[in-house]
């Protein structure tokens, strides 16, 4: 299969995984090979995920590294600037679709914030913005969009930090543990509060027509991929209550779309002109049980 990483030296990096993330099973089948990572998927619950795959303490250094937002070392964004433009008008939308469902006001975190493009626009939406990143540099960029930032995860909040609305976008799909990772999220949150989830959407329609050339496999960084079933099985697994699930329109400057149908050296106009393209994502909105 085709893949425009180079994974020379990293062996001594790699683990397998002997159990779902999700469910625990023990066995799988095989999607995709991108040499030396496989996309397998569960054969009970029908989670994907990558096996083998990077250590966790491998890949977190990437991702303390500014350099991630600019794709440095063949992983990360190509460039996040690039992309400011469509990533604010997608948070726009979403945020707009948030409100008429009544899923905004009071306080918010976003975890895995980057440079805080959604804590900016979100501005208008919630009275306090807090945000966490793993990257120092990244944090120090995003403060100005913020009321707080958090370097590093949530272990590093204080115990008495509650949200109304904790949000994860494009997150959860690099979580190692995303039981544990959920459960953790539930101790931050309000009485009545919510847990907002989008990710990429193993079964959609992209996937099924790019199959391994889909954008969001992102190897080696995304290493679990859900559908619709294994995100509400997630919430379930949480003790999490199914309050809406919808799908996730982004907007993309047409250089980058065409880049990731790997046609190369699009004229300089093109990064300006924005294409929305639909049901990329899946998200789910959660409230846990009293």
């Amino acid at each position: 299969m085709y893949s425009k990483y180079n994974f020379s030296g990293i062996e001594e990096h790699l683990e397998h995984v002997s159990t779902c993330p999700l469910c625990g099973g023990q066995k799988h089948s095989q999607l995709y090979s991108f040499q030396p990572f496989e996309v397998v998927r569960c054969t009970h619950c029908s989670l994907g995920y990558l096996s083998p795959r990077l250590t966790e303490e491998a890949i977190m250094a990437h991702y303390r590294d500014p350099g991630y937002f600019e794709g440095s070392g063949g992983y990360g964004y190509e460039d996040y600037r690039l992309q400011e433009a469509g990533l604010r008008l997608s948070f726009q939308r979403f945020l707009r679709i948030l409100a008429k469902k009544s899923l905004t006001g009071g306080s918010l975190l976003e975890i895995g914030c980057g440079p805080g493009l959604f804590l900016d626009e979100a501005r208008e939406y919630f009275s306090h913005r807090v945000g966490t990143e793993f990257s120092a540099d990244i944090a120090q960029q995003a403060l100005k969009f913020a009321d707080k930032m958090i370097v590093g995860g949530l272990e590093h909040l204080d115990e008495t930090d509650c949200f109304d609305v904790i949000i994860a976008i494009n997150v959860i799909e690099h979580v190692y543990e995303p039981i544990s990772f959920l459960t953790s999220i539930c101790n931050h949150l309000r009485a009545g509060g919510m847990v907002i989830l989008v990710t990429p959407d193993l079964d959609g329609l992209w996937r099924r027509l790019f199959r391994s050339r889909w954008p969001s496999f992102k190897i080696p960084e995304h290493i679990i991929y859900f559908n619709t079933t294994t995100l509400r099985q997630l919430g379930t697994e949480t003790g999490l209550k199914e309050m809406d699930f919808f799908g996730f329109t982004q907007i993309f400057p047409l250089s980058l779309i065409l880049d990731k149908l790997y046609i190369r050296n699009a004229p300089s106009l093109f990064q300006r002109l924005l294409i929305p393209v639909p049901y990329t994502m899946i998200c789910s909105v959660l409230r846990h049980i009293d």
